[in-house]
């Protein structure tokens, strides 16, 4: 009679722990599931922004939050941003320029030539909704380090000869001072000249505004021959170039035409929380230009959008 007790107790005790054991492999493997569904809808997701197909967006998924910090920190975005530069540098060497000083390259500035990954560290790399006091903050201290690949773009075009125009919406009273001085920190000399926005174009779309400042570089005879930017506002719109070239951010996105979904952290802060700008010459030097300001485009106030103009004279030693 003992022995039957214990034989059944036995064969309980292994019921139970076989049990056990499938239910953790089944858990495992459901989990394991949920990760790679999770990781196969993140890589569309990434697609379908980088390619323009997702307008709007705020915010990173939170499914795919650790998708993009894994691709921003973990190697694969330094491995995009080489194959694209290298992709410049192969047109780049096609080109045969006229020698008259007119041949102009376009490049922009946050997350383009400079990166803010570190501020988005702490805002779970685009996980978070923009918040303007804390951008503000994060640029005015001027130590967003560079992207190296860029960096080494920057010193070919200007070694070939290119005019190479920097052009961000960060807002020149706020910050012209701090993107000069981080854009020197990094080895950014020798540029033509470091556009910023003025009143003139407050609470336009960043693509209206950039379209603007081509046209006006158009206008003075100079030949754009590419345009990079990690947004297709700074991409889109008029004037473009005979090439343009789209740097990966899944980090945040800048609307191009309407202003109603306008997210200003747009690392070019994208362009900051308040709306003026200026010109600040390669040399040091900042010069304001007056112009009226009016394009024939509707002024809208949007404190989160960012629009872009001239203002007046008043050149000034910066350092």
């Amino acid at each position: 009679m003992c022995r039957h007790a214990m034989d059944t107790l036995v064969f309980f005790l292994i019921f139970v722990m076989s049990k056990m054991v499938l239910s953790t492999n089944l858990s495992r493997h459901n989990g394991g599931q949920l990760v790679e569904l999770s990781s196969i809808y993140c890589l569309s997701w990434k697609l379908a922004t980088e390619t323009n197909n997702i307008h709007g967006w705020r915010t990173v998924p939170i499914q795919c939050l650790c998708h993009v910090e894994a691709y921003m920190i973990g190697g694969q975005y330094d491995s995009d941003m080489k194959l694209i530069v290298d992709e410049i540098n192969s047109y780049i060497d096609e080109l045969v320029l006229s020698g008259d000083g007119k041949d102009a390259w376009i490049l922009d500035v946050d997350e383009t030539c400079l990166s803010n990954l570190y501020y988005f560290k702490g805002k779970r790399f685009g996980g978070d909704p923009y918040d303007p006091q804390a951008f503000k903050e994060w640029a005015l201290r001027g130590i967003s380090p560079v992207i190296p690949s860029i960096l080494g773009l920057f010193r070919k075009l200007v070694e070939s000869g290119f005019k190479v125009f920097l052009i961000t919406g960060r807002d020149e009273t706020t910050f012209g001072q701090a993107t000069l001085h981080n854009l020197h920190l990094q080895g950014f000399f020798g540029f033509q000249r470091l556009i910023l926005r003025s009143e003139a174009y407050r609470g336009q779309s960043s693509m209206v505004y950039k379209s603007e400042i081509r046209r006006k570089l158009v206008e003075e005879g100079y030949r754009i021959w590419g345009n990079v930017g990690d947004q297709w506002s700074d991409l889109h719109g008029q004037f473009v170039g005979n090439r343009t070239f789209k740097l990966p951010n899944p980090m945040y996105f800048v609307p191009g035409l309407t202003e109603g979904n306008c997210r200003s952290g747009d690392g070019e802060a994208k362009e900051a929380d308040r709306d003026s700008g200026a010109k600040l010459e390669g040399s040091g030097w900042i010069i304001r230009f007056s112009d009226g300001g009016s394009t024939g485009h509707s002024q809208h106030q949007s404190r989160d959008c960012l629009g872009f103009g001239f203002t007046s004279v008043s050149p000034r030693s910066t350092f």
